[in-house]
């Protein structure tokens, strides 16, 4: 059964072929007249903003948690600190922060 599948499928791709051939090669045998083209002159290229210098790698909330755990374990009164830089952001958490947020926050605990 699986074999007649195949064979069918491979008679249909043959004649698939067969007809892009005909066509294209109908195409081309006959071409049509064309008007002489005038060259278009050169477009200026537009003037695009480059875009803003984003930083190399963005800041995830693992790096984030990372370096708290880091910070936390170097000293007992980072934690303390850690809590109320989180709590000025808003979060209780990692986890809270946005993008920007999360950017602040290492700053802010890699300076400790």
């Amino acid at each position: 059964m699986l074999e007649t599948e195949i064979k069918k499928l491979s008679a249909q791709i043959e004649q698939l072929n067969s007809n892009f051939e005909k066509f294209f090669n109908s195409a081309t045998s006959q071409p049509e007249a064309q008007p002489e083209q005038q060259p278009e002159p050169e477009a200026q290229p537009e003037a695009q903003p480059e875009p803003e210098a984003q930083p190399e790698t963005s800041v995830t909330g693992d790096d984030v948690r990372q370096l708290c755990l880091e910070k936390s374990r170097a000293s007992k009164e980072n934690k303390a600190k850690i809590k109320a830089i989180l709590s000025d952001l808003g979060a209780k958490l990692v986890s809270d922060l946005n993008d920007e947020g999360l950017t602040v926050a290492r700053n802010k605990i890699g300076a400790l």
